[in-house]
């Protein structure tokens, strides 16, 4: 893909005075808003694929979730019929201790398995796939090299349940980081800090699709909150979950970069802005929509 497409941004108002309350540095949940890893920039390292049957380990990265949109369609119940993109960045110079981990199967039976070797206290799974009528899914996840102590929530839940499932879930302490339909119910991933059971979070489910993402996004951040997890697909729809901490109404700084140059996201690594969504769309030739926080 030539480098030479267009690209927009926008951003979210910040009232003058006025900052979002932050989370904390190296909260995984949020997706490494305000953390070191990303406050001071970061280098662009690959931006590749995962199919189904590979596992791919990048150390000192920071990375994306796996793409959402219209890159899985599957009309054969063939597997090799899905390929997820992602992106992933160098650590700034200083700074390491984070992995990404992307990966996929053509069995659909060992998902449990796969859940369960990443059911870790310093792991976070920070998007999933799950395609059952091609017996394939595809998961991203981060990890620190200390034991940060998070412990992982799997909820299964009807879509007319998931906005009070996700409320409750917040006001447990625990935040929602990935989701994906899965035969007409919607899996959910969620983490809370195993020392802290106090902190409250207020939550956000947006219904969005592949040409109204953004705007969307803005709204989200415009309200303070932090996109958390995004998933779904063309037949289910497209989901994205906002987080903050309760009580907080500031906005957060936001900008939303949208490119058919797949390698869009330099203004939004080097200015130390968390890649908290990455949409594709394959219409008009491809659509990169990356979402960042700070």
């Amino acid at each position: 893909m030539s480098g030479c497409g267009s690209t927009g941004t926008m951003q979210a108002p910040l009232r003058s005075g006025q900052q979002p309350v932050a989370p904390r540095a190296f909260d995984l949940r949020f997706q490494q808003v305000d953390a070191p890893t990303t406050s001071s920039g970061y280098l662009p390292h690959i931006l590749s694929n995962v199919e189904g049957g590979v596992i791919q380990t990048f150390d000192d990265n920071i990375g994306t979730g796996l793409s959402v949109g219209d890159d899985c369609n599957a009309p054969t119940g063939n597997p090799l019929d899905c390929a997820w993109i992602f992106s992933t960045f160098f650590l700034p110079v200083g700074q390491s201790g984070l992995s990404m981990t992307y990966q996929t199967s053509n069995a659909f039976a060992n998902l449990a398995i796969d859940l369960d070797a990443l059911a870790l206290p310093n792991t976070v799974i920070t998007s999933i796939q799950l395609v059952p009528p091609s017996d394939t899914y595809a998961i991203s996840s981060i990890q620190t090299t200390q034991t940060t102590g998070f412990k992982l929530m799997h909820l299964t839940v009807a879509p007319t349940d998931i906005g009070s499932t996700v409320a409750s879930q917040g006001l447990q302490s625990r935040v929602i980081t990935a989701l994906s339909f899965n035969a007409g119910q919607v899996e959910l991933f969620a983490y809370g800090w195993q020392a802290d059971t106090t902190t409250l979070y207020d939550t956000r489910v947006a219904s969005v699709t592949l040409s109204n993402v953004g705007a969307q996004a803005s709204s989200l951040a415009a309200a303070g909150y932090i996109i958390t997890a995004a998933g779904g697909d063309p037949a289910d729809g497209f989901l994205m979950i906002g987080t903050k901490r309760h009580g907080d109404t500031m906005p957060r700084p936001f900008v939303i970069e949208a490119s058919n140059d797949p390698n869009g996201s330099g203004k939004l690594s080097s200015n130390g802005y968390a890649i908290v969504g990455f949409f594709f769309s394959a219409a008009n030739g491809g659509t990169w929509t990356y979402l960042g926080e700070k």
